[in-house]
């Protein structure tokens, strides 16, 4: 698991996406076509473990792009998980990303699907799933 770095001055109105960019830059230029299926983990709040909190896919090609929208910067229409990400990091919490590359890609929405029940957490479309 990588662990997301965030420099302690960010804000809710300062979210620093370029200081989070660089600091984060070893992993991030790791993930294009080395993954398709990822999750956002948070770290406790007794810091013992992690919790498994949102499951996402994407292109293999995309994935550094996807990743990058859950963390620091989206465009509105963009599903991610900023505002919870940024609102779990602002509380002190720690947050943590796996990747896995699912081959052949085209199975990567039926591990997704199939993942998603065994996570709580931010995976809205999942309740209306089930």
């Amino acid at each position: 698991m990588e662990i997301v770095k965030f420099p302690l001055d960010c804000s809710a109105t300062n979210w620093c996406q370029i200081t989070i960019k660089e600091l984060n830059e070893g992993f991030l230029g790791k993930l294009r076509n080395n993954g398709n299926v990822y999750a956002l983990f948070l770290e406790a709040e007794d810091h013992a473990k992690w919790e498994p909190r949102y499951v996402g896919k994407s292109a293999r090609s995309n994935l550094r792009t996807r990743i990058s929208n859950h963390l620091i910067g989206k465009h509105e229409k963009t599903g991610s998980k900023l505002d919870e990400v940024r609102e779990a990091v602002l509380a002190g919490r720690k947050i943590g990303i796996s990747y896995i590359l699912v081959e052949p890609e085209e199975l990567r929405g039926y591990v997704e699907e199939k993942l998603i029940p065994l996570v709580e957490g931010w995976n809205h479309h999942a309740a209306k799933k089930r």
